[in-house]
């Protein structure tokens, strides 16, 4: 899995995840410091990821999950960003 970061502002960072052929964008925000309402109390406080075509969300958080993966593909892509940013 390769993950690129495309962009940095603030805050947030965006970027696209390779899994074999598929394709995602991804976009996080984090604190400086693990908070309460991180993913597992860590630095992510908000985390987008969808299809690279056609911007499918497959997982968002906003201070808790809103949408959750839904197959184990989209699991793994998720676990390697917050593994990366968290």
């Amino acid at each position: 899995m390769n993950i690129t970061i495309t962009k940095t502002e603030d805050a947030w960072t965006f970027g696209t995840v390779a899994r074999g052929s598929e394709r995602f964008t991804f976009e996080v925000k984090r604190c400086e410091d693990a908070t309460v309402f991180g993913i597992d109390q860590g630095r992510i406080v908000k985390l987008w990821i969808a299809t690279a075509i056609g911007y499918t969300p497959i997982a968002t958080y906003e201070r808790g999950w809103d949408r959750l993966p839904r197959c184990e593909e989209h699991w793994e892509v998720t676990q390697a960003i917050i593994d990366r940013f968290n």
